[in-house]
């Protein structure tokens, strides 16, 4: 439906014509890193043990300005792990990804979807006990060749090497791109952060 040529899959057990990985170990396959577009995660990466080591592969599998599309759940699932906003978020600021779609995702007993914005507070809303599975979605752009680095929340320590940034959600209406700059603190300067931000700003209006 994406107008895509060519899949490919990973998997462990070989089927459907899948290359072996077992996705709590390191996957250095050079026939595949940089290679695609759009590398998926719909409901897989809970399954391993080391989450962190298959969200690496994501990130490796994934070329420059190409797309990693999540979708795991928040509860009900059925793996080792439940994701909510947070870790998203945190994805995000650490590998520098900008954001281009975000949603709670509902799924009822009869097969029906809905997408909802991720917001908090509209989880009251909702009577958990008519809900199969309750899921969030997330659509991130890989925008540079960068190693893959890890998110650190509240205050950063002199010893961290790593910018500071703030991963508070934004629940504003806000573009159908979004991504963070660094925040002002003792790592980096006020102006430094206004030119991250103007030089982000021209880079957009040249698209």
């Amino acid at each position: 439906m994406l107008g895509f040529t060519n899949t490919v899959c990973l998997d462990i057990n070989g089927q459907h014509d899948s290359i072996y990985c077992d996705l709590n170990f390191p996957f250095d396959d050079i026939n595949h890193i940089g290679k695609y577009d759009l590398v998926t995660d719909f409901g897989n990466n809970e399954h391993p043990f080391n989450v962190v080591e298959a969200y690496k592969t994501m990130h490796k599998l994934c070329k420059k300005n190409g797309y990693l599309w999540i979708e795991q759940a928040v509860f009900n699932g059925n793996g080792y792990f439940n994701f909510d906003i947070p870790f998203f978020e945190g994805l995000s600021v650490a590998k520098n990804y900008s954001v281009i779609y975000s949603a709670y995702m509902i799924s009822t007993a009869n097969g029906d979807q809905y997408h909802l914005p991720c917001v908090k507070d509209i989880l009251d809303s909702i009577n958990f006990n008519k809900v199969d599975l309750f899921g969030i979605s997330y659509i991130f752009k890989k925008k540079e060749e960068n190693e893959f680095q890890y998110c650190y929340q509240g205050q950063v320590t002199k010893e961290n090497k790593y910018t500071r940034y703030r991963t508070d959600f934004i629940t504003d209406k806000f573009p159908p791109e979004r991504y963070y700059i660094p925040s002002i603190s003792t790592t980096i300067g006020g102006r430094k952060a206004l030119n991250i931000l103007i030089k982000s700003i021209i880079s957009k209006l040249k698209l």
